[in-house]
């Protein structure tokens, strides 16, 4: 039944492109998303650095839609202003899956058939260009991760024909690639390494952030090392690992000698007031402790020391799968308990608030060049690669 559903309403998008797209295309960068009801940073510094290029309308359809039936009728009604946008524009941008795209059968280039290659046909006309929202590449996603918990069904993927139509896909540097051709089941050559444009703000001066921080936490005293806690959001059970670690670590006399600011995903955060990013916290910290975030390529861009509390990574590793294992490459950095923390804290603060017995070999091993793309400007370099495909 679902298989019918989605083949017919893939014939009634096509149908609707096709008339859509009879008054030619105009002078229109789309921008695509189901992450967010707002433009991003990474699409609203995109945006920027196309209108810097140019007279360019910009084009904004981001929606987050429930999930559940009601859901799933407000995502298929929204399609099709989604597609009517695809047929005027010149390119498209999205950071994430999004069916409006994948359901279609669009013309461009093809890639023989191989092994792993299962989208092997890239529109010429827009221009799609993959910005996945999550920097570096961490956890295993897309067909990296089918069939487990928090993946999608191999049997879904094939029906909706998840991360079809890419014309290419930025990644954050040459470690990235490979693993993102697997995760999007594209060839290598059509993954390019052009940086993640929201780190463009990391190598930007932040002069208030430490007053900020302040502001949202009027008791941290700077004689004492800031450790900011940033978990990855997990589906299936929220926050709790962290909130138990937080009423562990926090019980224990020796937290007194540490600043400890906890940044839960806003996600899980949803009707909460935000204080503070944990993009503004990692200014100020001393080291940041996560499980699976790709917060930690934030810090390495910041050149904050970061660690992870894994109690888990056996799990982790089924579901949704590590794409890059810290248990292997930096297992000094892997800490399994909230008393195992405490003791690496104490190791790297012994002489202060600086972090002098923090082991930058295992860092660098966990980054390697994962992030070798980035730098100044990379929402420059992402735009001009796009206009330089455009027909």
């Amino acid at each position: 039944m679902k298989l019918l559903a989605v083949r017919l309403l893939s014939v009634l998008l096509d149908a609707w492109y096709a008339a859509c797209s009879l008054g030619g295309r105009k002078q229109q960068a789309l921008f695509l998303s189901r992450q967010s009801d707002d433009m991003s940073v990474d699409f609203t510094l995109l945006a920027e650095a196309l209108q810097r290029r140019g007279d360019w309308d910009i084009v904004a359809r981001t929606k987050m839609v429930e999930d559940g039936s009601a859901g799933a009728v407000a995502l298929v009604a929204r399609m099709f202003g989604d597609v009517k946008a695809l047929a005027k524009c010149r390119m498209c941008f999205v950071e994430g899956y999004n069916p409006a795209v994948s359901l279609l059968h669009l013309q461009g280039d093809a890639a023989p058939a191989s092994p792993g290659v299962v989208n092997n046909r890239f529109p010429a006309q827009p221009v799609v260009m993959q910005v996945w929202h999550a920097a570096g590449h961490f956890k295993k996603f897309g067909y990296e991760a089918l069939d487990t918990p928090e993946g999608r069904s191999s049997r879904d993927a094939e029906i909706f024909r998840m991360h079809r139509n890419y014309s290419w896909v930025a990644c954050s540097g040459e470690g990235a690639r490979e693993g993102f051709a697997q995760a999007f089941a594209c060839p290598v050559e059509r993954v390019v390494a052009l940086g993640h444009p929201s780190f463009d703000e990391l190598y930007e001066p932040a002069p208030d952030a430490r007053e900020r921080m302040h502001r949202a936490y009027p008791g941290i005293d700077d004689a004492k090392p800031i450790v900011v806690f940033a978990p990855t959001l997990h589906r299936q059970e929220g926050n709790r690992r962290f909130e138990e670690l937080k009423a562990a670590i926090e019980a224990d006399p020796r937290a007194n000698g540490y600043n400890l600011l906890w940044s839960f995903h806003p996600v899980s955060l949803q009707g909460s007031e935000i204080r503070v990013t944990t993009r503004e916290l990692l200014r100020c910290a001393s080291l940041v402790v996560t499980d699976y975030s790709s917060v930690v390529y934030d810090a390495a861009i910041l050149g904050v020391p970061f660690a992870f509390y894994t109690p888990d990574i056996d799990e982790y590793r089924i579901s949704p799968g590590l794409a890059t294992d810290p248990g292997t490459l930096a297992p000094g950095l892997c800490l399994d308990s909230p008393d195992a923390l405490l003791d690496f804290l104490d190791r790297v603060f012994a002489d202060g608030v600086e972090a002098r017995g923090y082991p930058d070999a295992e860092r660098d091993a966990f980054v390697g060049t994962t992030l070798s793309a980035c730098g100044p400007g990379s929402a420059e370099r992402i735009v001009d690669f796009t206009l330089a495909h455009l027909q």
